[in-house]
């Protein structure tokens, strides 16, 4: 027989270049088990060459898969002989809480079998209000044909020595999951379901015991009678499938957990929440609904102030506010609702604080949901004030850093989590006045000439260039006069642009070298005033 590692690689992932585990989840546990080693103590049946890979993995989601474990387990046909009927049974003992008042049930149509509380208070366990846990296979098939195959019964046992207890033997297992007791006696409806004479049945306690339907724990003859809480172990079958040599069946189970307000309500929340965690299984574990783009924003800067503008451009998922995407496992549709506008202390600050919301007027205002420990949170905070595209935020220091930025956020109301967002589009801003809003002694005390004193050349001119003084923040129109001490006036400039600076050659208005001396610069500025300006200068002689 040939080895059937032969064909596997044995070598270490390489991190660093971008390698990566097969991981489910966001942690993952894996392990392998199989039949051919040690003695089969319990069952005494002889290896069957079965080698099963198995992963626990688990999401840090919200929501009902907060509280759900699943496990994958893939079942490989190492043997040389064909199985003709193969079962993938699970066993569990649930305990739930306080193990001596536990019920049980089935949901046909969800394949969902549970423990639930018997009582309204699980007195030495959970106490008021006590959760319930279901067992599911939410997936699974032969890989050879890829036939899918569902639960083929569950049957409920009440004690662990009993002829309904616990299987001991390999013929009880496989008697178990094909809904029969250790015995060999079909599972029927009704009682506990060990009546000969009654119709079998191949899942314990299918009725609803939240109404009180027949056959349930709180009905279980019909006539609403209940049976006795007890420690109560679950045994779920999948099958029969045939198995060839070489064949691979695939089976992914769900452990789901909810808790209500009743013992019964937790019931009515598992049902629910295996909804929920069946679609998210079906969606291929797709744990997030398509992300919101995010807006794209520009900055304006005035005296004190700075305005964000943002748009969603051509091509954007959100693009004239059409965002609109479902949860593929929650099944609800989130829509466009608004803009939020923060502001951050810093670049290293990743949260921030809502400063303003801009949000369509339907009514949706405050969005809450319930918290981890019972009380009600905010999770978003509407005004009904209509959208808009531009926030200003004042009185704030001019040429100081500051830190805004924008992001978009959907909505549903059915399930949590209610409110998803975009990233944030980040901008910083420094406030600086305009010319027009600067103060107009400012503007005049900003004009100057360099350098003061001009002492036989200057850091502007070039080796054998012409002698070169600049005026500097002269704003356009301004006109700037240079007189000698006595008043006499010797030249006359005109600011034509927007340069930030204005050459001066050191002539007068006839083109003539100005001699050494103190000159008067006197700067008119339109709209704003005037100044005047000492200026020194020292020619070399010539």
């Amino acid at each position: 027989m040939s080895n059937p590692l032969s064909g596997r690689i044995n070598r270490v992932i390489d991190l660093d270049a971008g390698e990566r585990p097969a991981i489910i989840g966001d942690q993952m546990h894996w392990w392998v088990m199989n039949d051919a080693g040690n003695a089969h103590e319990q069952t005494g049946t002889l290896p069957l060459g079965i080698e099963v890979h198995a992963s626990a993995f688990a999401f840090d989601l919200p929501g009902p898969l907060r509280y759900t474990t699943f496990y994958r387990y893939r079942v490989l046909h190492r043997g040389s002989a064909q199985i003709d009927s193969a079962y993938v049974g699970i066993w569990q003992d649930a305990d739930l809480g306080n193990s001596t008042d536990d019920y049980a049930g089935s949901d046909t149509t969800l394949g969902l079998i549970y423990t639930y509380n018997g009582r309204e208070t699980d007195e030495r366990g959970y106490g008021a209000a006590p959760p319930a846990v279901g067992i599911d296979f939410v997936s699974g098939g032969v890989k050879r044909s890829g036939t899918s195959h569902p639960l083929s019964g569950a049957v409920i046992s009440f004690d662990d020595s009993g002829p309904l207890g616990d299987p001991r033997s390999g013929e009880e297992y496989f008697n178990y999951v094909r809904s029969r007791w250790r015995s060999g006696q079909p599972l029927t409806e009704g009682g506990q379901g060990n009546d000969p004479g009654a119709t079998p049945a191949r899942f314990s306690f299918p009725g609803d015991p939240v109404v009180g339907e027949f056959w349930s724990e709180t009905n279980a003859d019909g006539a609403g009678d209940k049976t006795p809480p007890s420690d109560r172990r679950v045994t779920v079958g999948s099958g029969p499938t045939i198995l060839q040599p070489g064949d691979r069946l695939d089976v992914v189970v769900a452990v789901v957990w909810a808790r209500g307000r009743s013992n019964l309500d937790s019931v009515t929340e598992l049902k629910q929440a295996d909804r929920l965690v069946q679609s998210f299984v079906d969606s291929g574990f797709r744990s997030a609904v398509e992300a919101i783009d995010v807006p794209e924003i520009t900055t304006m800067s005035s005296d004190g102030a700075v305005t964000l503008s943002w748009s969603n451009p051509d091509g954007s998922n959100n693009y004239n506010e059409q965002y609109a995407a479902v949860a593929p496992w929650l099944g609800v549709m989130y829509s466009f609702e608004g803009y939020e506008v923060l502001r951050f202390s810093s670049d290293q600050d990743s949260v921030g604080s809502i400063v303003a919301t801009y949000d369509i007027a339907n009514g949706i205002q405050a969005v809450v949901e319930p918290g981890e420990d019972g009380v009600d949170v905010v999770v978003a905070n509407g005004t009904d004030s209509g959208t808009a595209y531009e926030h200003r935020v004042g009185g704030l220091d001019n040429y100081r850093s500051y830190h805004f930025g924008v992001r978009v956020y959907a909505v549903q109301d059915s399930l949590s989590p209610k409110v998803i967002r975009s990233d944030v589009a980040r901008v910083r801003v420094e406030p600086a006045p305009s010319l027009d809003e600067a103060d107009g002694s400012a503007i005049l005390s900003a004009i100057g000439i360099v350098p003061n004193p001009y002492m036989a050349a200057s850091n502007y001119e070039q080796a054998g260039g012409p002698s070169e003084a600049r005026f500097v923040n002269v704003p356009a129109g301004s006109v700037v006069t240079v007189f000698t001490l006595s008043g006499t006036r010797v030249r006359v400039l005109r600011k034509e642009d927007d340069r930030p600076v204005m050459p001066w050659d050191l002539t007068n208005d006839s083109g003539r070298r100005l001699a050494s001396g103190m000159y008067l610069v006197h700067v008119s500025v339109p709209d704003v005033g005037q100044t005047v300006i000492k200026f020194a200068l020292a020619t070399p002689a010539y």
